[in-house]
C-alpha cells in the first residue's frame, strides 16, 4: 500500500514537471551566425519557439541596437565565463552586448508577438529594433556604475516588426556574482500562448511549494506537541528552509511579496536556504536511523554548512557566489553517502528503510539535475519542489505509521494528534490566504480586506441557509468553503500591471478592458490547480468566484454576461459583499462611503447588479456587516 501512494505521488510530480514546462513535438530551430531563421515556424501549431544557438556578441562595449557590427558568437543560453576572446578566456566580471536577427513568418492577419525574459545576470537592457522595451537595475562598465537586479517576465505585444525581421539586442553587465551572461532560455511566441503557459506555471509552481510550506508547518506542529519527536522538527525545518528557497529562485515570488528587498538580501537567502538545508537533513536523516549513521560525516556536514554560511553573510556576492561550486561538490558526495547508507538499512531491513531510500533517490536526481541545469551541463530545468514533494510525500508515510503506532497504545496522544490536524488545517488556511495576498501585495490596501470579504459572505450564506430554498444546498461544508474561497475572488490581479492597478484616478477604456482579464487570469490558475490535483472542495468555489463576481443579475457585468441564477451563488453572494467593502474603502481612485451611503447604493443595485434576494438578506444584516467593517477597521476605511 505504501509503496502505491509512493508511485501515485511520483506519477502526479511527473504531471506537475510538464505542466511546468509544456513541450511542443517540434524541436524550434537553431539560430546560426546571428540569425535565427523562424520563417518556416507554425507558433500555433508548434507553440512558442526557443532563441538558442549563436548570437551576436561583442565584449566589453555595448552596440548600436539597430545594427550589428560583430564577427563574434556566442551560444546561448550560456554563461560568458571561459569563453574564448582573442586568445583569452573572459572572466565573470565584465559588460557585453547580445544580438540576434529573427526571421519570422508572415502573417495573413496581424499577430501579437511576445518575449519570455529569464533572469539575466545581474542587470540588462532590452532593444527590439533599436528601441528599448525593459530594463533590469543599471547596466554599466564598472561595479560602481551598475546597479544589479533579478527580473524575468513577458514583454507583450511586439508589433509593427518590419519587413518580418525583428533584431534583438541585449545590453548586459556582471559585476556583482561569479557568473555572467545569458544562463537560461528565452523564448517567442505568440502572446496569448506565452501567457497561458507563464500563468499555469505560475500556478504550479505556487501550489508546490505552498504544498511544502504547509508540509513544514504541518510537521512543527506534530513536534509542539510532542516535543520528543526530533525527526518532525528536523523535517519541518528542512521544508520551510526548501519553501523559502523557492520562493528566492525561479520565478522570484519573495521579490514580489517584499519587493522593498534589496537584491544582495535576496541573493544571500537564496545561498544560505541552500547551505543550511543540508546540515539539517542529515540530522533528520540522523533521527531517522541512528544506529546506521555515522556521527563524524554529520559533525563534518554541520560544520561545512556552518561555515559556508558565515562565509555568505559576511562577504559581498561577488566573493561569496565563488562558494558555490564547492558545496556543489559537497552535496553530491553526501548524496552518494546517503543512498549507501540507506541501501544498507534496507539490507539490515531497517522499518520503513526502503520507502525512505525510493523517495531519496528521487530527489537526489532532482538535485543532481538542478546543479547540472545551474551550471549549464544540461538544459532541462530546475525541478526541486517537485522533487521534494515525492520526497515529502515518502516521508509523510513514515511519519504517519509511527504516529499511528504510538496512537494505539496511548491514549493521551490521540488527543495530540486532533490537534496537531487543527493546526495543519490552521495553516492550510494561512496558505491559503498567502496565496489571495499575492494579489494584494502591490495594493495599497495593507491586506484586511480579505478578512472582511469572507467574514460578510459567511454571514449572509449562514442566513440564506435558514430559508427552505436554500436549505439543502447551503450546509455546513458549503459555507466553509465558501468562507475558505472568496478571498481568492482577485488573485487575478497578480497579472495585472502596477500602472493600471494602482492608477490614482479612473481607468480609460482600454485601461479597464485590461483590469477586467483579472477574473479570467484567476479563474484559470484556480482551475489549472484543481484540473492537477484532486481537491475540489474550497477550490471548485474559488474557482467560480474568481471567473464571476463581477458578473451582474441583469447580465451586463463580466467576463461572460452571465444573467440571473445563471451566475453561480457563490459569485453572487461575494458580488454584494465586495461592493460593500470597494465602496466603505479608500482606493487611490476614489475616498470611502459612509456605511449608509453603502447601504443606499447596494439597495439601488437590486435587481439589475445584484441578486434581489441577496439585496434583501443583506438588508436584513446591514448592522452585522457594519460591525464586521468596523471590527476589521483600516486607516483607509471609515
Amino acid at each position: 500500500m505504501r509503496i502505491i501512494i509512493l508511485v501515485s505521488a511520483v506519477v502526479i510530480a511527473v504531471v506537475l514537471i510538464f505542466t511546468l514546462f509544456p513541450n511542443s513535438s517540434a524541436v524550434s530551430p537553431y539560430a546560426e551566425d546571428g540569425v535565427l531563421d523562424l520563417s518556416g515556424w507554425d507558433f500555433e501549431q508548434n507553440g512558442p519557439a526557443a532563441l538558442r544557438g549563436d548570437w551576436a556578441f561583442s565584449w566589453q562595449e555595448f552596440q548600436n541596437p539597430v545594427k550589428v557590427e560583430t564577427t563574434n558568437f556566442i551560444k546561448i543560453p550560456s554563461y560568458w565565463n571561459g569563453y574564448m576572446l582573442d586568445g583569452k578566456k573572459l572572466p565573470g566580471s565584465g559588460s557585453a552586448s547580445f544580438q540576434l536577427r529573427l526571421l519570422l513568418p508572415r502573417q495573413e492577419q496581424e499577430a501579437n508577438f511576445a518575449l519570455k525574459l529569464p533572469v539575466i545576470a545581474t542587470s540588462y537592457e532590452l532593444y527590439l529594433d533599436g528601441k528599448l522595451q525593459n530594463t533590469a537595475g543599471r547596466i554599466g562598465t564598472s561595479r560602481e556604475s551598475s546597479l544589479p537586479e533579478y527580473k524575468s517576465g513577458i514583454i507583450s505585444s511586439i508589433e509593427n516588426i518590419d519587413d518580418d525581421q525583428l533584431l534583438i539586442t541585449i545590453h548586459v553587465s556582471n559585476y556583482f556574482i561569479k557568473k555572467g551572461g545569458i544562463w537560461d532560455g528565452i523564448t517567442i511566441g505568440e502572446e496569448k500562448m506565452l501567457r497561458s503557459n507563464h500563468e499555469k506555471r505560475l500556478a504550479v509552481e505556487i501550489f508546490l511549494i505552498s504544498f511544502i510550506f504547509t508540509m513544514g508547518l504541518y510537521h512543527l506542529g506534530i513536534f509542539i506537541h510532542r516535543r520528543l519527536d526530533r525527526t518532525a522538527l528536523y523535517f519541518g525545518i528542512f521544508c520551510l528552509l526548501i519553501a523559502l528557497r523557492s520562493l528566492s529562485t525561479g520565478e522570484i515570488f519573495l521579490q514580489k511579496i517584499l519587493p522593498q528587498l534589496r537584491w544582495p538580501v535576496l541573493l544571500k537567502i537564496e545561498y544560505l536556504t541552500f547551505y543550511i538545508s543540508l546540515p539539517v537533513f542529515f540530522m533528520y536523516l540522523q533521527s531517522l536511523l541512528p544506529e546506521d549513521f555515522n556521527l563524524k560525516i554529520k559533525r563534518a556536514v554541520q560544520f561545512a554548512g556552518i561555515i559556508f554560511s558565515i562565509f555568505v553573510i559576511a562577504a559581498p556576492p561577488f566573493i561569496f557566489s565563488h562558494s558555490l561550486y564547492a558545496y556543489q561538490a559537497i552535496t553530491g558526495l553526501s548524496g552518494i553517502y546517503i543512498v549507501t547508507l540507506l541501501v544498507k538499512s534496507v539490507i539490515r531491513k531497517r522499518e520503513n528503510a526502503l520507502i525512505l531510500l525510493l523517495g531519496f533517490i528521487f530527489m537526489f536526481l532532482i538535485v543532481i539535475n538542478d546543479i547540472f541545469y545551474a551550471n549549464q551541463l544540461i538544459h532541462t530545468g530546475l525541478f526541486l519542489p517537485a522533487g521534494l514533494f515525492i520526497f515529502i510525500f515518502s516521508q509523510s508515510i513514515l511519519i504517519i505509521r509511527q504516529s499511528a503506532m504510538l496512537f494505539k497504545t496511548i491514549e493521551k496522544q490521540k488527543d495530540e494528534l486532533i490537534n496537531s490536524h487543527e493546526m495543519f488545517e490552521r495553516s492550510r488556511l494561512g496558505t491559503i490566504l498567502g496565496l489571495a495576498k499575492l494579489a494584494e501585495y502591490r495594493d495599497q490596501d495593507t491586506g484586511t480586506h480579505l478578512e472582511r470579504i469572507r467574514e460578510y459572505c459567511k454571514l449572509m450564506a449562514i442566513e440564506l441557509s435558514n430559508r427552505e430554498k436554500y436549505s439543502q444546498y447551503i450546509t455546513e461544508r458549503y459555507i466553509n468553503d465558501l468562507y475558505q474561497s472568496a478571498i481568492l475572488h482577485d488573485i487575478g490581479k497578480v497579472g495585472i500591471t502596477d500602472s493600471i492597478l494602482l492608477k490614482n484616478g479612473k481607468l480609460d477604456k482600454e485601461e479597464f478592458q485590461q483590469i477586467q482579464q483579472h477574473t479570467e487570469i484567476g479563474g484559470d490558475a484556480i482551475l489549472t490547480i484543481e484540473s492537477k490535483i484532486n481537491m475540489k472542495s474550497f477550490l471548485t468555489l474559488g474557482k467560480e468566484i474568481a471567473y464571476y463576481h463581477h458578473e451582474k443579475w441583469d447580465g451586463s457585468g463580466y467576463p461572460k454576461g452571465l444573467k440571473g441564477e445563471k451566475i453561480p451563488l457563490s459569485a453572487r453572494i461575494t458580488a454584494v459583499a465586495d461592493v460593500y467593502d470597494a465602496l466603505t474603502s479608500e482606493r487611490p481612485y476614489k475616498a470611502a462611503f459612509s456605511h449608509e451611503k453603502a447601504v443606499s447604493i447596494i439597495t439601488e443595485g437590486r435587481g439589475n447588479h445584484f441578486d434581489p434576494e441577496l439585496v434583501d438578506v443583506f438588508l436584513i444584516l446591514v448592522s452585522d456587516f457594519d460591525k464586521i467593517r468596523r471590527t476589521h477597521l483600516e486607516d483607509k476605511s471609515i
